[in-house]
């Protein structure tokens, strides 16, 4: 059977044709490879939005914690606050006063605080604190100081004062908002500003059902003797 033999023409022609090709294919399978994984990449990018904004719809304060430990504020108290709206719950409207706190938010700090501390059910909801969790201080206290320090920050101290004189009837003790103001190492209070807090909380000392000993005792507690 005889050999056919190719002309060097036509292997030439032939290498140029497979040349292209190859480069053809090539580039058909990278461009798919891309595509492919942009694709993927697209997907995966908008399943993970898709549960982010389902978690965010169900359960704010799961999105809130999670911004929280990384640092976010804006986007931490975003989530607190829509957690609060949604369930209309004291606990939750309690959390977002102490971030809003933590983070000296003051304005906000103090339109929550008003709020929580306004609400009907505030020494009710105070109390059960108190009886499952045995702190040092009393919570209905605890959070009129915090909103005492905002309101403060705010608008001065003649605001912060009002506040203080608003939780008065729960009596003393000793985390009062007065004592708070006065000891919030934070706050650098002006001359002014501490005159006036010592002689508004001098007369709150005085309206205390107490003897003699037990009012200069408390002055002392306070700051203020």
């Amino acid at each position: 059977m005889p050999v056919i033999k190719f002309n060097k023409t036509v292997d030439f022609l032939f290498a140029v044709w497979y040349n292209k090709n190859i480069k053809f294919w090539s580039n058909v399978l990278k461009k798919t490879v891309f595509y492919t994984a942009t694709i993927t990449l697209a997907v995966a990018i908008a399943v993970i939005f898709a549960v982010y904004f389902i978690i965010a719809a169900v359960s704010p304060i799961t999105v809130a914690k999670f911004w929280d430990n990384t640092g976010a504020y804006a986007l931490s108290v975003k989530y607190y606050e829509r957690q609060y709206e949604k369930t209309d719950d004291d606990s939750d409207l309690a959390e977002l006063c102490l971030k809003l706190n933590e983070y000296e938010d003051s304005v906000k700090a103090a339109t929550y605080c008003e709020i929580l501390t306004g609400k009907e059910g505030y020494s009710e909801f105070c109390q059960k604190i108190d009886a499952e969790k045995k702190y040092s201080y009393k919570t209905y206290d605890y959070y009129y100081g915090k909103y005492a320090v905002a309101e403060y920050l705010k608008n001065g101290m003649a605001s912060a004062i009002l506040v203080a004189e608003a939780s008065q009837y729960n009596g003393y003790t000793e985390y009062n908002p007065y004592y708070v103001l006065l000891n919030d190492g934070k706050l650098n209070l002006s001359d002014g500003d501490k005159d006036l807090l010592i002689s508004a909380a001098e007369d709150f000392v005085s309206s205390l059902d107490k003897t003699d000993e037990e009012k200069a005792a408390i002055k002392k507690s306070m700051g203020i003797a």
